[in-house]
């Protein structure tokens, strides 16, 4: 307790401890996992709490659950007059509805489940377990269920890091650090084919070449995608095979120009922990290796035509073409990724509390 210089008492309070600086959002749905798998959550691993909020038949998303909404509304002041709603034909998925017609949503910066099934293939015995006595073929991804029953049998003693790596994004994934609030058409969108391209740093690098070309926001057209200044975005959103998604550029751009520079749009969103400062300058880095990425060496074409594979850990190769780098990149690009998230996490809850 502390009284400032008018003599009015403060309560400062601050979260003490990992656990409750980074609450896994999985945790709201336990009870209802905990009947429809018929098992404790206390007495599962990360894994396999994971595999069963992702093979649930509730249609539930973590980023976009009422706790998470309600943390997006408490802690991105950018959010102007923002009222909770639920969306439509859904019951477990909320929104944000704020001033005119602006609508935002919670997208998970870097999703989880394309490096749990590249890792499970990695597995030591991955032929003993899921080839041959679960007998699972085909894609894992329609076979989570299956998966659930032996996910704790894995073994992978030939990587180094990666058992305990893989077991922390599991459960970072799902938390404030690794969640944010974006605009309509703007989550999936980003995605890329099967979410291959569902990588934060992805995401940064084209919003930071978006606005280093759009220098002077006044001047731009909000209502039209700019070929030449809206490469970026063009390139962000195209992934999907569908073509440019012509409203996710437009509802990007409106968005950005809210925080009116690319520092802004770092500090505002608390994103220091995915950037280098080089010269009083932001600069967003590879989640890989924690580098600066060097824009002088690509274009917003060739970097979403074939750049950005270099930022995977095994650069979007077939796992069986996986050698020992992409092993050790994969580790190292977890590793990275859980120490960010829990940073950004932790920048969340540590605040003042006033009471007067």
């Amino acid at each position: 307790m502390k009284k400032n210089a008018r003599g009015i008492i403060l309560v400062v309070v601050y979260c003490k401890g990992r656990n409750e600086m980074v609450i896994d959002l999985k945790e709201q749905f336990k009870e209802k996992l905990e009947q429809e798998f018929n098992c404790k959550w206390d007495e599962c691993s990360n894994l396999k709490r994971f595999l069963m909020y992702r093979a649930s038949r509730m249609k539930i998303d973590c980023d976009v659950s009422e706790q998470a909404v309600d943390q997006y509304l408490k802690k991105y002041p950018w959010i102007f007059n923002g009222q909770k709603s639920v969306q439509a034909k859904e019951h477990y998925k909320y929104e944000i509805k704020a001033e005119g017609t602006e609508v935002y949503r919670g997208d998970t910066m870097t999703s989880a489940w394309n490096f749990v099934r590249d890792a499970i293939q990695l597995a030591d015995n991955y032929q003993t377990e899921v080839i041959e006595n679960e007998k699972i073929k085909g894609s894992l991804s329609k076979n989570i269920k299956e998966l659930i029953l032996i996910i704790d049998n894995l073994k992978w003693d030939s990587i180094n890091g990666l058992n305990k790596q893989l077991n922390d994004f599991v459960t970072n994934c799902h938390t404030a650090g690794n969640f944010l609030p974006v605009p309509l058409y703007f989550n999936s969108e980003r995605s890329g084919y099967y979410a291959n391209r569902d990588c934060w740093d992805i995401t940064m690098i084209a919003i930071f070449g978006w606005y280093a070309d759009n220098p002077e926001l006044a001047s731009i057209n909000l209502d039209v995608v700019d070929i030449k200044k809206d490469k970026w975005l063009i390139g962000l959103f195209s992934g999907t095979g569908n073509g440019t998604k012509v409203m996710s550029v437009i509802n990007c751009k409106k968005w950005l120009m809210k925080f009116e520079r690319w520092s802004y749009f770092v500090k505002k969103n608390k994103l220091e922990v995915f950037v280098l400062k080089k010269k009083d300058k932001y600069l967003p880095k590879r989640i890989i290796d924690n580098k600066i990425y060097q824009f002088s060496q690509t274009t917003a074409q060739d970097f979403f035509n074939k750049d950005w594979k270099e930022l995977k850990p095994g650069k979007e190769k077939k796992i069986k073409n996986w050698d020992s780098k992409d092993k050790e990149n994969l580790v190292l690009y977890l590793e990275n990724l859980n120490k960010s998230i829990t940073k950004r996490s932790e920048s969340f809850v540590m605040q003042k509390k006033m009471s007067y």
